[in-house]
């Protein structure tokens, strides 16, 4: 009698147990979506983009060879507003701390 007692009791602290290593796991996989967030936004824009990307670097490469200034000023130009943004952005975050 003892003994069936003392298995019940057994039985239901292993359960107690799993129930809270799974309450355990789940807050653990929470913290990894949030902290993961911003690669996984990242990943799907640029899938998003990859389309896009294909088609107009093939209409780039059929115009640059008709007309290759135009494309490397405007290439130099994109490189430029680029470098710009990336210099505010960055400016604009140290400001905050």
């Amino acid at each position: 009698m003892n003994s069936s007692k003392e298995r019940a009791r057994r039985t239901a602290d292993l359960l107690s147990q799993i129930q809270q290593q799974r309450l355990d796991l789940s807050a653990g996989c929470r913290d990894w979506e949030y902290v993961t967030s911003p690669l996984d936004r990242g990943w799907k824009r640029l899938l998003n983009v990859r389309t896009w990307a294909i088609a107009s670097s093939s209409l780039a490469a059929i115009w640059s060879v008709r007309h290759p200034r135009f494309l490397m000023r405007w290439g130099k130009r994109a490189l430029g507003v680029w470098s710009s943004w990336r210099l505010l952005r960055k400016a604009v975050r140290n400001m905050r701390t």
